[in-house]
Parts: C-alpha cells; sequence; structure tokens
C-alpha cells in the first residue's frame, strides 16, 4: 500500500471534536455553539472560522473524517436536531455558509461527511417514518444545501434513518444513485448512519459503501453474498472506488492530513484560549436582531437590572425527553447526541 495513506479515522462531530465516549476526556477539545447559531450569523465567515477551529482540534487528536456538518433544512423550529442544522430554515443560507465550512475541512485532508442524506427532518418516529416530496421541492429546498457542499468538495456523505419515497434512506436507489449521484454530481462515499442498514443486499445494491455500526454488522455477509451471486463482485469494487476516490481526492496519498492517526482516541488537550475566543466569537455573530423596532438596542443598562429567565440561565447541562434520544446528555449551547462535546470549562449566563 501507499506509506503515505493513513487509515479512515473517524469522529463526530458537526460541532466539534465528541470524546463523549471516555468520560476522562471531557474538556480536551473544546464546546463550541451549535451549528444553527453559525445559522443565525448569516456569515460565511464566521462559518469559516468556526470550521477551521474545529478542523485543527481533529488533526490534533488524529481523526482525518469529520462526521459533518448537518445539512437538513429545518421544516418545524423545535424538530428534534434542529440545533445541529446549518441551514437552519433556508437552504439558500446552507448553501452560502456551508461552502467555507467544507473548504476548511477539506484543506486540511480531512474528509467532510455532509448528512443526513436526505429529507431527515423531525426525529420522533425517524426510524420508521416515511416521507414524500416533490421533485421541484427535493431540488430546490432540500438538496440545495448538499449540492453546495459537493460543489465544494465534500467526499463523504451520510444517509438518514428515515424512509423516503416508501424505502430506507441507505437502501434507497433514487437517493443515493439518481439523486445523489446523477443529479447532485456526487462521487465520493456514501456512510450509513448508526443502525440505519437494514438489508445487505439492497443496500450495497442500491448505492451504500460503507456500514457504521449498529446494525449487526450487515456488510460482514457480503463475501458469502458474493459467493452466493447475491451481490456482483463489480458491486463491491464500485464501493471501493468510492471511498478509495475519496481518499485520493482529500490528499491522503499525498501527506495532506498533518496529524498522526492513533490506534485509539488521543488524550492530547487540543484546546486553546484561541479556540475558546472563536466559540465565544460564534454565540456573539449568532445573537442577530433582525429589526430594532423601536430602539431596543443598545440597552441602556445604567442603573438598571437584567432579567434572565429559566433553567437553563444556571445550568451546563440539558438532559433529552425519552422520546428523542433517551439517556443522552446535552447542553443548551450545542444540543446533545452526536453534536455534544463534553467541558469541564463550560460558563453559564
Amino acid at each position: 500500500g501507499n506509506p503515505s495513506a493513513k487509515p479512515l479515522a473517524m469522529n463526530d462531530g458537526p460541532q466539534g471534536f465528541n470524546v463523549y465516549t471516555d468520560p476522562g476526556l471531557a474538556g480536551t477539545s473544546t464546546q463550541f455553539p451549535s451549528l444553527l447559531t453559525v445559522a443565525a450569523s448569516f456569515s460565511p465567515e464566521t462559518s469559516r472560522r468556526y470550521a477551521a477551529a474545529i478542523v485543527e482540534e481533529f488533526v490534533g487528536k488524529g481523526s482525518n473524517v469529520l462526521l459533518g456538518p448537518d445539512l437538513e433544512v429545518n421544516r418545524v423550529a423545535n424538530t428534534g436536531r434542529s440545533f445541529e442544522s446549518l441551514s437552519g430554515e433556508d437552504p439558500f443560507l446552507g448553501a452560502e455558509l456551508v461552502r467555507p465550512f467544507v473548504q476548511e475541512v477539506q484543506g486540511k485532508g480531512i474528509i467532510a461527511t455532509i448528512k443526513h442524506w436526505l429529507d431527515n427532518n423531525q426525529e420522533i418516529r425517524r426510524m420508521t417514518m416515511n416521507v414524500e416530496v416533490g421533485d421541484r421541492a427535493q431540488h430546490e429546498i432540500y438538496m440545495a444545501p448538499f449540492k453546495a457542499a459537493i460543489d465544494a468538495g465534500a467526499g463523504a456523505v451520510m444517509c438518514s434513518y428515515n424512509k423516503v419515497y416508501g424505502t430506507h434512506s441507505c437502501e434507497n436507489p433514487k437517493l443515493l444513485k439518481e439523486l445523489l449521484r446523477k443529479d447532485a454530481g456526487f462521487r465520493g462515499f456514501v456512510m450509513s448512519d448508526w443502525g440505519a442498514t437494514h438489508d445487505a443486499v439492497k443496500a450495497a445494491t442500491s448505492g451504500l459503501d460503507v456500514e457504521m455500526p449498529g446494525s449487526s454488522g450487515m456488510f460482514m455477509q457480503l463475501p458469502e453474498l458474493v459467493g452466493q451471486g447475491a451481490v456482483d463482485q463489480a458491486t463491491i469494487d464500485t464501493m471501493a472506488g468510492h471511498v478509495l476516490t475519496s481518499m485520493y481526492f482529500s490528499g491522503h496519498f499525498d501527506g495532506r492530513f498533518p496529524g498522526a492517526v492513533p490506534s485509539a482516541v488521543s488524550r492530547a488537550d487540543v484546546t486553546t484560549d484561541a479556540h475558546r475566543d472563536v466559540a465565544r466569537q460564534t454565540i456573539l455573530d449568532g445573537a442577530v436582531l433582525l429589526k430594532n423596532e423601536g430602539a431596543t438596542l443598545p440597552l441602556a443598562t445604567a442603573g438598571k437590572k437584567i432579567a434572565m429567565i429559566g433553567q437553563y440561565c444556571n445550568t451546563d447541562q440539558y438532559f433529552a425527553p425519552d422520546h428523542v434520544t433517551a439517556g443522552n446528555v446535552g447542553t443548551p449551547f450545542m444540543g446533545q447526541g452526536s453534536g455534544y462535546v463534553p467541558s469541564t470549562r463550560t460558563v453559564t449566563p
């Protein structure tokens, strides 16, 4: 093999290097604010700066595949993962913000994984629900941020849990072959979300390249399925080719990724004052008043007290209700799940 090529070291996530699998690593990476905060900034430069800081920490931790950013266009403000969306409610906004984000990630030899393809717009019944979308709305609204990310060089796509047009996303030839590869021009590799693979034959022949954990190792059946003739060897070659294409495009054979890839998650502390400044500035940039009616800002604070209302004014933890993702701890600043980065430095309002 090529001595410059390193193993693929994938890590969440879209809002910072997630070390939640090892409580002892809390605080060794920066807890950045949510991607929705970046969206609220309406600033491509804020998106670029945010991504650049995260990329530096991924390099320091030795991870060359970033599982993000999330690009779903939010249809309902209180959908379960709206905090993770760089698009917010606007496909044009998402397209403008994802370009500098992806360019920063890919420029350091890290494969950006845009997710979740496609129409993943709510958490409740996300494993079983079916989404029906007309072709025009699909292309102009829901695909638009993904298309911009692909044009910017994103090397991987993660398919979603939900069904679209009656078929699970990760075994959906219309989504993975027609819309993604033919219409959007994607040439990298497609990975499943955790537990999103339901049938090895259907997934492999419909355009899934990499199965992630949680589906009982369905792709472990592929050698046997090839021997039985259920899956062509040419299909396996194409799947491998998509992964190698992304690695080549991302500079994995040319030494573009400057970090070392350890056999386990690095225990190095990769936070810096500069990265914390980026996190703080992103929060400030995301506090946008669209209309300053009645000269609401700036506040005249002399001789006055400002009340802060609500339970999250003085806590750094958010506990998700069971119908979202049971048991996952998060923070009101960035949500929970794959987008959560545990920290020992959180400061409440």
